[in-house]
């Protein structure tokens, strides 16, 4: 079965770029991480929040694309504010990513779930627009992750990932991008993101073909001030 995993995951790596996705629960609680040292009367505001993340691979192989969704939600997070118009988002966040692969093997159609679980810490700038009962914004960001923990599943099979740096071992290790934009009206916050990783988290040589993670989100939250003015 190890050998059957490997074949569809680490199999003949092209130039041919596909993109890999599953849907996944995100479940975000998102710390204040600069200790809020820039002003002694920031305004500070608490979002939970609740929402969908759309978790893709972006793989150079010949593995065939996904084969179905299934969206999950969760989340919270802080604002830290500047001014009037800009402010800090600093994260902690938990989220599942991962991808559903298919493979036709002697005639027999194969499905694989692989699921990543990472603790991810984006570090946003937030630039707002509008009156004080509805604001537009845009966010932007660096953001690193760690993987925690993940699994294969074929058919009723489960196997734990190796994690390390060894060939058919996945990196512990990812950073990358966020971007979106969002409206905040009378505290209700809607949030869009699309998050883009930088990091080859297979340790296939980037000559021969990269993994990294993507991902779509869109969350449903409300501020809530703890400081003001």
């Amino acid at each position: 079965m190890e050998n059957l995993f490997t074949k569809i995951i680490h199999q003949n790596i092209s130039t041919n770029e596909k993109i890999f996705s599953k849907s996944s629960l995100s479940l975000s609680l998102s710390l204040s991480l600069l200790g809020i040292s820039f002003s002694s009367n920031a305004q500070v505001k608490f979002i939970p929040k609740a929402g969908v993340s759309y978790a893709n691979f972006i793989v150079t192989s010949e593995i065939p694309d996904p084969l179905k969704f299934e969206p999950k939600l969760g989340g919270a997070g802080f604002e830290v504010a500047i001014n009037d118009m800009f402010a800090i988002q600093p994260e902690l966040v938990f989220i599942q990513k991962g991808g559903i692969f298919t493979q036709d093997l002697l005639g027999t159609k194969l499905e694989l779930a692989r699921t990543l679980n990472y603790l991810e810490m984006p570090l946003l700038v937030k630039a707002k627009f509008g009156t004080e009962n509805l604001k537009f914004f845009v966010i932007a960001g660096p953001t690193i992750s760690m993987v925690l923990s993940g699994s294969d599943k074929l058919g009723s099979d489960t196997k734990d990932i190796e994690f390390g740096y060894n060939n058919n071992q996945t990196q512990r290790g990812d950073f990358g991008l966020q971007g979106g934009l969002g409206v905040m009206f009378k505290g209700v916050v809607i949030d869009i993101r699309y998050g883009y990783g930088l990091a080859n988290i297979s340790n296939t040589p980037n000559n021969i073909g990269t993994v990294k993670n993507t991902a779509i989100s869109a969350t449903l939250g409300y501020a809530i001030p703890l400081g003001s003015k």
